[in-house]
């Protein structure tokens, strides 16, 4: 896919995804399109507990323990497979928001370089951004030997961590406006020239 000019003067808009681009939570959704109700919960409940074990785990730490109990040894193909049919399903479904989407289109339409950048995982979020001619900036699974280890490829794509994507991405702020709707953009709300917090959707 040809990318749009990158050099460091471009416009660039950064969309945060969930609650952002769509309503809601995207990964809840994965969870429940790609395991059974009891699978799930037992996903939840090992997270919790590690979470009780390890009191120095962060969100990102139970996110990793949670997917890492329901997905552990999967085949890369086998979640890539899956995150391509639940991009699909999710684009087509009514979860896009068209207030934000118009606006993104508007930015995509000016030839402005656009970057979704999010903590949820790249599985399905790499076929959303090929679908929507973007670039995408997020939580990366770890493979080893073709098999999900339970691990994140890196941190996790939230807060902080927004702003060190975007940098490694060649992202000014200056020429920056970002969009957003909880604490976890923060951070790339402040590094942004224009910065949007979204609001709910009505």
């Amino acid at each position: 896919m040809t990318r749009p000019d990158t050099t460091t003067d471009t416009p660039v808009a950064a969309f945060d995804f969930d609650g952002t681009l769509i309503a809601g939570d995207s990964l809840y959704r994965f969870l429940r399109k790609t395991l059974a109700g009891p699978a799930i919960a037992a996903g939840l409940v090992r997270g919790v507990g590690a979470a009780r074990m390890d009191r120095r785990l962060d969100r990102g730490g139970l996110k990793e323990r949670i997917l890492g109990a329901c997905y552990r040894g999967w085949s890369e193909h086998q979640l890539r497979r899956a995150g391509e049919q639940f991009a699909a399903e999710l684009l087509a479904s009514d979860a896009p928001r068209e207030d934000v989407f118009a606006t993104f289109d508007r930015h995509v339409a000016d030839g402005h370089r656009v970057v979704i950048v999010s903590a949820s995982i790249d599985c399905y979020l790499d076929p959303i951004a090929d679908a929507l001619g973007v670039e995408v900036a997020c939580t990366r699974l770890h493979f080893d030997d073709g098999r999900f280890t339970g691990r994140f490829d890196g941190p996790n794509c939230r807060g902080d961590e927004k702003v060190l994507r975007l940098q490694a991405l060649g992202v000014d702020g200056r020429h920056l406006t970002a969009y957003g709707d909880s604490s976890g953009d923060d951070a790339m709300l402040r590094f942004a020239a224009t910065p949007h917090r979204v609001g709910p959707r009505r």
